[in-house]
């Protein structure tokens, strides 16, 4: 990818929210002068990226939340 597409997928990216949306950076892409078929290209790359990172967030909450239960199975029941 070229380095003003780069940069302007980049300065998209930052705008106030942590996640920008596909169709946002195919606009941006797109607004950069790259080709229609490659700016879909890349913006699905992204949607790909963006899923994947959210699997694997969701899988280290998972072992996280696994972990504490076992290191929390020693503590004293309720005391009436």
């Amino acid at each position: 990818m070229p380095p003003p597409v780069q940069r302007q997928l980049a300065t998209v990216a930052q705008k106030g929210i942590p996640v920008t949306s596909v169709a946002e950076v195919q606009r941006a892409v797109t607004d950069a002068g790259v080709a229609t078929e490659q700016a879909r290209a890349i913006a699905s790359d992204y949607g790909d990226a963006q899923r994947h990172a959210l699997k694997r967030a969701i899988g280290a909450v998972a072992l996280f939340a696994l972990l504490a239960l076992w290191f929390t199975r020693g503590l004293p029941g309720r005391h009436t």
